[in-house]
Order: C-alpha cells, then sequence, then structure tokens
C-alpha cells in the first residue's frame, strides 16, 4: 500500500513507455519515474548459471518472474543452486531503487529445470 494512503497510479505514455505514480500521487512515496518497457524474454534454466538480464547502466527497475513450475535462484554471476534469492514458481521478483542492479542478473534452477522471464524499464 502506498505510504500516502492513496491509490498509486500506472499510466500508458505511449506504446514504449509507461510512467509510475505522480507528484500529488506517488507510487510508494517516490516522485514520478518515467521509462520504457522492454518486451523482454523466456530463458530456460538449468544446473549452469545464465543471464536472464545482461548489464544496462540505464536500467530503471528489473523485473524476473518464474514462469516454469519449479524453483530458481537468482542473482549476480556465481550465484548458485543454494545462494541468491529463491524465487518459487510463479514468483515475481522486482528490483528497483534504491535496490537496483546494473550489472548483469543470473538464474540457475534448484533442483530441476525452469523457465525465467525477464524484463527491465529503462
Amino acid at each position: 500500500m502506498p505510504l500516502n494512503d492513496q491509490t498509486p497510479s500506472v499510466t500508458l505514455v505511449n506504446s514504449s513507455e509507461v510512467e509510475v505514480g505522480t507528484s500529488a500521487n506517488p507510487l510508494f512515496g517516490r516522485d514520478a519515474t518515467t521509462g520504457t518497457l522492454a518486451n523482454g524474454a523466456q530463458t530456460a534454466v538449468s544446473n549452469v548459471a545464465v543471464s536472464v538480464l545482461g548489464a544496462n547502466a540505464n536500467r530503471k527497475t528489473a523485473i524476473v518472474q518464474n514462469v516454469g513450475n519449479l524453483s530458481a535462484r537468482i542473482g549476480v554471476a556465481g550465484v548458485t543452486a543454494t545462494t541468491g534469492i529463491q524465487l518459487v514458481a510463479g514468483a515475481t521478483l522486482i528490483l528497483e531503487p534504491p535496490y537496483i542492479v546494473t550489472g548483469a542478473i543470473f538464474a540457475i534452477r534448484e533442483t530441476a529445470d525452469t523457465t525465467i522471464f525477464a524484463t527491465e524499464i529503462t
């Protein structure tokens, strides 16, 4: 729930830009953020860590969703099946300021192969 108890707004600026909140109606107490939403991609995740989002110094938000049926771990290069953030089937991880990661984001399965969808707003 937003800090000011107002309903947050999400406005489609055009076919590739979204605006989250406004100065009068911020999302989670932040000022408006305008950016370009990428379509993203699904990545098959196995027992070797793979990059699901490449490094991007202009990234404002990263969205990583486990669209597979089994758990995965999300982290930076070197993430293993027992380190990183656990993302169970159907869960979504949203990284935004002040916790945004501009380096590459990696995923690895915990027990068996799964699929991760990832996108970003720049």
